[in-house]
C-alpha cells in the first residue's frame, strides 16, 4: 500500500472503515465472527486513534449502523483501563448530548469486554 496522502483526512476514514467492519463483524452470529482478525483490527485502532477520536468513530458507526460497536481489548494492562477509561467518558457525552438534543431520556448501554451489556446512568 501506498503512503501517498489522499482526501487530507485519510487515517479517519481508514479508522471508520475498520469501526464499521467490526461493527458488522459483531453483529453476525457467534460462529461466522473472524475473531481474530476482530481483535486484531481493535487493537490497530486503539494504537493509532486517540480515545476520544475513537470515541466519536464508534458513536458515528453507531448511529448510522443502527448498533453498539464493542471495541474492548482483552488486555488489562493499566493503559488498556487509561484508554477504556477516557474513551467511556466521551462515548457516553456524546450520546446523552444526542439524547438531550433529541428530547431522549439518557439510556447508554456500555458493552463491557466480555459484551455484557451493563447500564451506566
Amino acid at each position: 500500500m501506498s503512503d501517498t496522502e489522499i482526501s487530507g483526512r485519510d487515517w479517519f476514514v481508514e479508522g471508520k472503515a475498520l469501526t464499521y467492519a467490526i461493527a458488522y463483524i459483531q453483529s453476525l452470529p457467534k460462529e461466522r465472527q473472524e475473531w481474530s482478525d476482530m481483535q486484531d483490527m481493535i487493537r490497530i485502532l486503539r494504537a493509532k486513534v486517540s480515545p476520544e477520536t475513537l470515541a466519536l468513530m464508534a458513536y458515528d458507526v453507531e448511529i448510522h449502523a443502527g448498533r453498539r460497536v464493542n471495541l474492548r481489548v482483552e488486555e488489562t494492562s493499566r493503559e488498556v483501563i487509561q484508554f477504556d477509561f477516557i474513551f467511556d467518558q466521551n462515548h457516553i457525552k456524546l450520546h446523552e448530548m444526542r439524547d438531550h438534543h433529541c428530547g431522549h431520556q439518557s439510556g447508554y448501554v456500555s458493552l463491557k469486554p466480555d459484551s455484557t451489556p451493563a447500564a451506566t446512568a
